[in-house]
């Protein structure tokens, strides 16, 4: 009898055009050293190869300080089942809360027989973002944006960061107002978000997306916790979206149950929908225990505020006629074991939705908020 594995594989396809495949790598229990990574990843590249499909965009979520053996187990497994080995991984050092050296994957896949173009993008050679073309539509993930030297401080390594992302997005033809969806990864969240939330917004306002008459024009984000395999101090990712005509590329999420995060200081939109061929990407924003007034609720209170942060994007579904059934991947962000605890209580009590989501450890944007969920839907 073969062993139950660490692992699950959680598959999603949109069977559209294009064809979406959304594969999600889940460890249920600690995934420790070389072979058992490479299993990982050969399961995966087993699913990519049963949906004919290519790698769009890829993270994983590791132990810190693994980085290196994670990608040689993913290029070995993908040159194994004869996948190409130059799209752009991420690798984010976030510590898994089932324990072991990997967390989870996440891979957005398209159909080879999908219509359209897939290429990667190169800077000095390296691997830097995919680009996929359809008709009249460009849809451009770039990854692994950095700035400043690894030990300078915050000012230099977040401005440099998103001016990088502005010169590469400019490269291909592209502004910030095209730019749906960022991820940002710190590696000290805590002492550095003010500095991030003041250069992010010194930045936007220098970029035409803050100031303007029409008011602040702000991609979805998640800003949580975690640690570049290099050193540096700040991450990011980002998805843009450009057409041909006049047909807006995207439209934020919006609800009542909490305010817009620029109204206390953070220049990001709830979330994003994205259309995508016939198919819509829903991208909730990294969402926490706050209320519609832009405060901390639950303090103190880990089963409080896991409910309550679930509350939050149920109301995003809602308020677009969908629900949870429609949720593809995401992740989620623990402060701590008791936290990790009480969403578990509350998982196996069907208090809380199931989705496929990663949990990892990792601070959020506020001392006192404990719990941190970002999540992506098909339509």
């Amino acid at each position: 009898m073969n062993p139950t594995p660490p692992h699950r594989i959680v598959r999603r396809v949109h069977r559209g055009e294009p064809r979406l495949v959304q594969l999600t790598a889940i460890a249920d229990a600690p995934v420790e050293g070389p072979a058992a990574a490479r299993a990982v990843f050969d399961a995966l590249a087993a699913a990519l190869r049963d949906e004919d499909a290519t790698v769009f965009a890829e993270k994983v979520f590791g132990e810190p300080g693994v980085a290196r053996e994670l990608r040689r187990a993913r290029d070995a497994a993908w040159a194994h089942a004869g996948l190409p080995v130059d799209t752009p991984l991420t690798v984010v050092g976030n510590r898994p809360c089932v324990g072991g050296e990997l967390a989870g994957v996440q891979i957005l896949a398209i159909g080879q027989r999908s219509p359209g173009t897939l290429r990667t993008l190169l800077s000095d050679g390296r691997p830097v973002g995919r680009e996929l073309e359809l008709d009249g539509e460009r849809i451009v993930l770039l990854a692994d944006l950095t700035g400043g030297r690894p030990l300078a401080g915050p000012t230099e390594q977040l401005g440099g960061m998103f001016e990088l992302a502005r010169v590469r997005l400019a490269d291909l033809g592209l502004t910030f107002q095209d730019v749906a969806r960022t991820w940002i990864h710190i590696d000290c969240l805590l002492p550095w978000y003010d500095e991030l939330n003041r250069v992010r917004t010194a930045f936007f306002e220098r970029v035409g997306l803050v100031g303007g008459p029409d008011g602040p024009q702000l991609p979805a984000s998640t800003g949580i916790q975690g640690t570049h395999p290099e050193g540096h101090g700040g991450l990011l990712e980002l998805l843009a979206v450009a057409r041909d005509d006049d047909t807006p590329p995207f439209t934020p999420m919006r609800t009542a149950h909490q305010c817009g995060a620029f109204e206390y200081g953070s220049a990001f939109s709830r979330g994003m929908v994205v259309p995508l061929g016939d198919a819509e990407l829903l991208l909730a924003s990294g969402t926490a225990s706050i209320d519609a007034a832009g405060n901390t609720v639950h303090v103190g209170d880990p089963e409080g505020q896991v409910r309550e942060t679930y509350d939050a994007v149920a109301a995003l579904w809602e308020a677009l006629d969908r629900d949870w059934s429609a949720v593809v991947t995401g992740v989620l962000f623990f402060k701590d074991p008791a936290t990790w605890a009480a969403w578990r209580r509350l998982r196996e009590a069907g208090q809380v939705p199931d989705i496929p989501g990663i949990p990892v450890y990792g601070d959020v944007c506020r001392d006192d908020l404990l719990f941190e969920l970002e999540a992506t839907a098909f339509d």
